[in-house]
Parts: structure tokens; C-alpha cells; sequence
């Protein structure tokens, strides 16, 4: 069976490795190798992604990024997808009382706490961030290597139900299509059978990770970020 591996980037990073040490400089080409069904044959890897812009809080992101984005493309019949990324400033409403505490899975807390106790105002400027077409981009590969009968296994990382319609598209037309969740939900929507469900272990992420430096061919190498 021959098995592509379509992955979201935003979300793979997001929900599985921002945060983590030795996680990030990862070889999509042996990933793919172990999160493919067993009975199946690895072929391409498809990673769709948009470019971040620098932030005053973070302004070397971009250059990161861009240095993970040339590694991945050093490797074998690994293909990246990319699209736009809009980062606007829009006045948006706060919580009144503010959670000041974090739960779990980062979610807001108490102790809550008014806005006028904080001496905070009720609305300020926030960044407003839009990824453009990276998700359309996976979708529109994933159904067409489906139609063009280029696969019998999908697999998708991503947690995003946006994805449930192309995913069951596929399905229809007989690939089967496994989905791996970057923060281990149950995905009912994007796999109703959950033998069709797959989680990420830490352990994989670490035994995969690229080289560093990493050669490019022709000359030249590409150096892991620091803090990766």
C-alpha cells in the first residue's frame, strides 16, 4: 500500500512541539516512516505552512522558521506547501473579570479579577493574526492524490475539523485516511472509527529529529535555531 503523509503545519507546531526542547528539527522523512500504518509503504510528504512575521515579542521567528523550512527541503520527497500569513492590529473587547490564572492545557483560570481592580481599560489593540491557504492547500493535495489513485493511505496531522469534508471525501473514494492529533483529542469528526485515530508520542518526536548542521547539496549547511 503506498501511504502519504499531509501535514498542517501551524497546527503540528502549535499543539505538539512549541514549548519543547530537542522537538522542533524534525526529519518529516523518518516521522513519516513510523506514524505510517505497518502494511504500508512511505511515499511523499506534503508540509503545508505560511510565513510568520516578526513580532516585537518574538522578532526572530522568521528567521527560524525559515531555517527549519530549508532543512525540510534538503530531505527526499518532502514537498512544502506554502501560503500567506496577515497580521493586522484590531480592538478587541476584554474579559470583565480577567482570569489571571492558566489551567490546564493552557486554558484561562481564576483567580478572576475586574478590569477596573487591574486599573485595565475595557478594550485595547491586539494583533490579529490570519493564516491564508495553508489548510486549503493540504486539502486540495490530499483529494486530489485521492482521485488520482496515487495513494491507499493518507495520514493527516492535524487537530483542525475543517478538514472533516475533504477527509471524508477521500474516504469515499476507498483511501483510508488516518489521522494523527498533534494534542491527542478525540477527533469524531475527522475520524469516527477511532482505530483510525493515532496520538504523538514525545518519544518519536526526539528519535527523529534532524541533523544539525544539517548539509545542503552543493556546499553549505543549516544550523539548528537555538533553543531547538
Amino acid at each position: 500500500m503506498r501511504a502519504r503523509v499531509y501535514v498542517d503545519g501551524f497546527n503540528f507546531y502549535y499543539g505538539a512541539v512549541r514549548g519543547t526542547k530537542n522537538r522542533k528539527w524534525l526529519d518529516f522523512r523518518k516521522f513519516s516512516e513510523r506514524i505510517i500504518p505497518t502494511a504500508a509503504s512511505p511515499d511523499e510528504v506534503h508540509y503545508s505552512t505560511t510565513r510568520v512575521t516578526a513580532r516585537p515579542s518574538d522578532p526572530d521567528a522568521p528567521t527560524r522558521q525559515d531555517a527549519f523550512l530549508r532543512a525540510l527541503k534538503t530531505l527526499d520527497r518532502v514537498f512544502v506547501h506554502e501560503g500567506s500569513f496577515k497580521a493586522t492590529l484590531k480592538r478587541r473587547t476584554l474579559v470583565d473579570p480577567q482570569p489571571t490564572g492558566t489551567g490546564r492545557k493552557g486554558r484561562p483560570a481564576g483567580p478572576y479579577v475586574p478590569l477596573a481592580t487591574l486599573a485595565w481599560p475595557s478594550s485595547a489593540w491586539t494583533y490579529n493574526t490570519e493564516e491564508k491557504q495553508s489548510d486549503v492547500n493540504l486539502a486540495v493535495k490530499l483529494v486530489a492524490d485521492c482521485l488520482d489513485e496515487l495513494i491507499d493511505v493518507a495520514v493527516v496531522v492535524s487537530d483542525d475539523t475543517d478538514l472533516s469534508t475533504p477527509v471524508a471525501l477521500a474516504r469515499s473514494r476507498g483511501c483510508r485516511v488516518v489521522i494523527l492529533s498533534p494534542r491527542g483529542y478525540a477527533l469524531k469528526d475527522l475520524a469516527p472509527d477511532q482505530k483510525d485515530l493515532r496520538r504523538i508520542h514525545p518519544g518519536v518526536l526526539e528519535a527523529c529529529q534532524l541533523p544539525d548542521p544539517v548539509k545542503v547539496p552543493g556546499g553549505g549547511e543549516i544550523r539548528k535555531p537555538r533553543g531547538w
